[in-house]
């Protein structure tokens, strides 16, 4: 029986659509795939096209060699490999990532774009959603129903293209690990603005990380009370989480020496039934509203070190019964990553998509002849 490191190891599954196409990219020549170039393969592919990424090929050194930067104006199904797995370890005995080093989402006009697009077990250092083109109204400009899952990513920037104005909607972020901040553009020194609609930021790790409202100033007439930040855990940030978000919605969450302030923002940002630990600001706080909120208790996550850290795969941030932030959020369910619609427990896992982990060849196997029966046996492993 061999193990097997190749893509096929982790592509091969039974609940892909049966209308689009599936498409297979990996940058390792010693792997088999349909294309070696991510960016050749999204430039071929149809609107609802799957396309599977192989685990980056490893450098002398042992990191990975990144995809590039890619842009997609169509709507896609990017799954790689997995984000992070323990400790970013990469050696020849762990499990792989499929890192691309940039995404770009985009919109050419009222009807083509990225709307609807999935990137999912992807390490990246910058993703852009990026709104609006030459014309664009808030009725025509947008891009909606994007989700990033189970990724780790340095910045998501929700941006627009040029002097453009647009509307982004529905759009999910979780059960990813973000590692700087996640930004919302809304220039006030443009003549363009971005409308924000059910935004849901849920379930993720902010590891030293923060979300940017960037350019949303009170002056704009902003209001970012469309967008939802539930059950993430925020880690070790001593300066804020939140920087220019008015109005934002922000429920069930952990703060843990992350500072739960809001700098340089208007008042009227939401704070219901979050739990703050071994920090210095407590919530609501001065100018905000919102109540339920649990201040200065040890939530006991089941194993993470008493001074607190940075994320780790080898921490439980699960929760026990006696936990002061369990089924006390405002669902009823626990606060933080482990409670509200898409609990996050393994938090180093990969996609959520069947792994075939062991496969074994007939010896005849170089004999079958054309149009004949291949039996083949594998063993698989269902990622919840």
């Amino acid at each position: 029986m061999k193990n097997f490191t190749l893509i096929l190891a982790f592509m091969l599954f039974t609940t892909l659509t049966t209308k689009a196409t599936t498409w297979t990219v990996s940058n390792d020549p010693n792997s088999p795939a349909q294309y070696h170039n991510l960016q050749t393969a999204i430039n071929n592919a149809s609107p609802g096209d799957t396309i599977l990424i192989g685990p980056s090929l490893l450098d002398i050194s042992g990191y990975p060699t990144p995809y590039g930067n890619i842009t997609l104006n169509i709507n896609l199904v990017l799954i790689g490999a997995g984000g992070q797995f323990p400790d970013g370890a990469n050696s020849s005995t762990e499990k792989k990532i499929s890192y691309i080093s940039q995404i770009s989402l985009s919109e050419t006009s009222a009807s083509s774009g990225a709307s609807g697009t999935k990137i999912i077990g992807i390490k990246s250092s910058t993703i852009i959603i990026n709104s609006g083109f030459s014309g664009s109204t808030f009725t025509t400009g947008g891009i909606s129903n994007i989700l990033i899952e189970r990724c780790v990513v340095d910045y998501i920037n929700f941006d627009r293209s040029g002097a453009n104005s647009s509307t982004m909607k529905n759009d999910t972020i979780r059960n990813c690990i973000i590692l700087y901040y996640v930004s919302f553009t809304n220039s006030v020194w443009y003549n363009s603005s971005i409308e924000f609609e059910a935004i849901s930021i849920e379930n993720n790790v902010f590891d030293g990380a923060y979300i940017n409202g960037a350019a949303t100033l009170a002056a704009s007439g902003t209001s970012l009370d469309s967008i939802f930040t539930r059950n993430n855990l925020f880690l070790d940030n001593t300066s804020y989480a939140f920087t220019r978000v008015p109005h934002m919605v922000i429920e069930n969450n952990i703060f843990w020496k992350a500072e739960p302030t809001v700098n340089n923002t208007a008042s009227g940002v939401t704070f219901n039934n979050n739990l703050c630990y071994s920090t210095t600001n407590t919530l609501p706080g001065t100018g905000n509203i919102g109540s339920g909120n649990i201040n200065n208790s040890n939530p006991l996550f089941v194993n993470y070190p008493s001074q607190g850290g940075a994320f780790s795969c080898a921490h439980d941030y699960s929760l026990p019964n006696n936990s002061p932030a369990h089924n006390t959020g405002t669902d009823g369910s626990d606060i933080g990553i482990t409670g509200g619609i898409s609990p996050f427990f393994n938090y180093c896992a990969g996609p959520k998509v069947p792994t075939i982990k062991e496969l074994t060849m007939p010896t005849n196997a170089s004999s079958v002849p054309q149009g004949g029966t291949l039996n083949v046996t594998f063993k698989a492993k269902n990622k919840d």
